[in-house]
């Protein structure tokens, strides 16, 4: 497990906070545009402080455990268990769609 270091102050671009969030640049920049996540403008870049990154990643992930607990998970199994099980659902949907891509 490797640990990193970062300062809470740091700045990303939207690029970087997509790859940190695991989501396209549109998508943020649509996160950004509808409130969500609060950002900084440098001229015509916007620039996002990684512990706002970091806060949205955490109230997304309970939003989601929240989701999987109101629909009754099946046997009520741990929601923790069910997000893990959906996470590597779509991981390999993903690697499906890119071999049939290619």
């Amino acid at each position: 497990m490797a640990v990193t270091i970062t300062p809470c102050s740091l700045t990303l671009t939207t690029q970087q906070a997509a790859v940190l969030l695991g989501v396209t640049r549109p998508t943020i920049e649509r996160i950004l545009d509808a409130g969500k996540i609060p950002f900084e403008k440098a001229g015509t870049h916007r620039r996002i402080k990684l512990e706002d990154i970091l806060s949205f990643k955490e109230a997304r992930k309970a939003e989601q455990c929240r989701a999987l607990t109101s629909l009754g998970t099946p046997g009520d199994e741990d929601p923790k268990i069910a997000l893990a099980r959906m996470k590597h659902a779509r991981t390999e949907a993903g690697l499906r769609r890119r071999r049939q891509s290619k």
